[in-house]
């Protein structure tokens, strides 16, 4: 049991180590999330072929498949905050209150009365910097609730399971108690009645 549970808690915790690397460096954070998925996916097959085929769910299947989702979780965090920090903002074009408006002196048309976008930019498009920041903000959103939510999950998690287990093993355990006391009854009590006839 130490040999499933300790390891697989580990390689959770080191997925969660990614968060820390830059994702800027996207080869080392995928290594690393990628790596603690391949050998969790490898262990639970382990695991797997060395317990006995039974109909039900076992408690070390539910530990494993968790274990799983929490590293897969990282890595989804990681695609989409990535898919986010490239995707460009639409631009919101403001066409209310623009006033066109010919200038004699240069003879090209003006716009006034629009937002202020910069020098070189046309109006109605938003600046590069300006999406940029927006989507780096809403990156930097995602990784904090990410690196601060999915382990408090991943805890909350172990709250209920490790009581429901230890709980769930008393119960069985106290049932193995009571059926063995109950056979040792019908064994003295089939003992006595063939003395009797004896």
């Amino acid at each position: 049991m130490l040999q499933t549970f300790l390891p697989s808690i580990v390689l959770v915790v080191v997925s969660w180590l990614s968060f820390l690397i830059s994702l800027d460096a996207v080869p080392a954070r995928a290594a690393v999330v990628m790596t603690c998925l391949l050998t969790l996916i490898s262990m639970f097959s382990s695991v797997r072929q060395s317990t006995p085929n039974v109909s039900y769910v076992k408690a070390m299947d539910i530990w494993m498949v968790v274990c799983v989702f929490f590293v897969f979780s990282t890595l989804l965090e990681f695609t989409v905050a990535l898919k986010i920090r490239a995707k460009k903002l639409k631009p919101k074009v403001q066409t209310k209150n623009l006033l066109i408006i010919e200038d004699s002196e240069i003879g090209k048309t003006k716009l006034e009365g629009g937002p202020s976008f910069g020098k070189n930019i046309p109006p109605g498009q938003p600046s590069p910097s300006d999406s940029r920041s927006k989507n780096e903000e809403i990156v930097q959103k995602l990784e904090f609730i990410s690196s601060i939510g999915i382990p408090a999950l991943f805890l909350l998690f172990n709250i209920i399971f490790w009581p429901w287990l230890i709980i769930g093993s008393q119960y069985n355990s106290h049932i193995d108690d009571t059926t063995r006391i109950d056979t040792e009854k019908v064994e003295l009590f089939t003992n006595n009645n063939n003395n009797k006839f004896d």
